[in-house]
C-alpha cells in the first residue's frame, strides 16, 4: 500500500481504538458507580486517593488504547512479523547515543520554556483556554503523591506509558511514512512534530510541545533507533514528574513546569540544542541504505 494509504489507516486505527478504548472507560466507569461525563471534573488536587487511583487508571487505558494499540496493528498490518523492524525497536544505537539524547532534551528545557511563555500570552479563544485550565486541574490532582508508591504510579502513568506509546505512533508510525509521502526527513519530522502538538489539545502549549516533537524526531532520524526518541521523552516527562512532587512537597522552591526563563536564556538554549543536535547528527552517518532499512519491509 502506499505511505498515503498507511497513513489513512492508521488514522483510522486511531480513531477506531481510541473510540473502543473510550467504551471500555465508561463501561469500567459505570460498573464502578463513577459518573462517565463527569469524573474527570471532579479531580483536583482535594480528590481522594481511591479517586486519583482509579482516574489514573482511565487515563492509562486511554493512553494505550489511542497510541500504542494504533501503532503496533498499523505496523503488523505493513510490515507482519517484522514489525519490530519497522518501527526500529530491533536496532540498538551506540551508548554514547544515550547520553546525547538525554542531553538534548536537558539542553533544551530553557527553550521549551521560554516558548511557553511565549504561548501562554497569544489571544486564543476562550473555549481553548477553559479547555486548557480544566485539563492543567485534572493533571496536577493526578500528580499529587500522598503516599511513595503514588509517585511511581505518576513516573509510569505519565513518562513511561506516554514514552512508549506517543513515540510508536508518532515517530516510529506516522514519522516514516510522512518521510516515504514527503521524501524528506524535515518535512516529515516538522509535520510529525505539528500533529503530535495539535493531537494534545492543550493549545496553550502547542508551540513547546511542537518543538520537543522536532527534537524527537530528529534524535529518531539521526540515531535510526526508537529507543533513543523514547528514551528522551521519557527524560522530559519524568522530570516534570519529579519536580512536580518535589515543588509540592516543598523540597523544591520553583515548579519547574510553570519557571520563566528570559529570552537570552532561550537562546543559549537553542543555541545548545542545536550543537548537541550537529554531534548527533555526524556521529550517526546515514546513508541511503539505512534509511531504507529504518522503513522496514512492507508486507513481508
Amino acid at each position: 500500500m502506499s505511505p498515503l494509504r498507511n497513513l489513512y489507516f492508521l488514522f483510522m486505527l486511531f480513531i477506531f481504538c481510541g473510540f473502543m478504548g473510550g467504551v471500555l472507560i465508561m463501561g469500567l466507569q459505570y460498573a464502578m458507580g463513577i459518573d462517565p461525563y463527569n469524573w474527570q471534573g471532579s479531580i483536583n488536587q482535594s480528590t481522594d486517593v481511591g479517586l486519583r487511583n482509579s482516574a489514573r487508571f482511565f487515563a492509562l487505558l486511554n493512553n494505550l488504547t489511542s497510541f500504542l494499540l494504533p501503532a503496533l496493528i498499523c505496523a503488523y498490518f505493513i510490515a507482519r512479523k517484522k514489525w519490530a523492524t519497522y518501527l526500529r525497536l530491533t536496532v540498538f544505537s551506540k551508548p554514547i547515543n544515550l547520553l546525547w539524547s538525554v542531553l538534548i532534551l536537558l539542553a533544551s528545557i530553557p527553550l521549551v520554556q521560554y516558548t511557553y511563555s511565549i504561548n501562554r500570552q497569544l489571544l486564543l479563544p476562550e473555549w481553548m483556554v477553559s479547555t486548557e485550565a480544566s485539563t492543567e486541574v485534572f493533571i496536577r490532582g493526578l500528580l499529587r503523591a500522598e503516599h511513595s508508591y503514588e509517585f511511581w504510579l505518576n513516573i509510569v502513568l505519565f513518562a513511561v506509558i506516554p514514552a512508549l506509546g506517543e513515540e510508536l505512533f508518532f515517530r516510529g508510525m506516522m514519522q516514516q511514512l510522512f518521510q516515504k509521502l514527503f521524501r524528506s526527513p524535515q518535512l516529515a519530522i516538522w509535520t510529525t512534530a505539528f500533529v503530535f502538538s495539535a493531537i494534545h489539545f492543550q493549545f496553550q502549549g502547542f508551540i513547546p510541545r511542537f518543538l520537543l516533537g522536532g527534537i524527537l524526531g530528529y534524535i529518531f532520524f539521526h540515531t535510526g533507533s526508537l529507543w533513543m526518541s523514547i528514551l528522551g521523552h521519557y527524560t522530559n516527562n519524568a522530570l516534570m514528574v519529579v519536580s512536580a512532587h518535589l515543588f509540592a512537597s516543598g523540597q523544591l522552591s520553583v515548579d519547574l513546569e510553570k519557571q520563566e526563563f528570559p529570552w537570552q536564556a532561550g537562546i543559549a538554549s537553542l543555541a545548545l540544542t542545536l550543537f548537541i543536535l550537529y554531534i548527533l547528527e555526524k556521529t550517526n552517518v546515514r546513508t541511503d541504505e539505512t534509511a531504507q532499512e529504518a522503513s522496514g519491509e512492507e508486507n513481508q
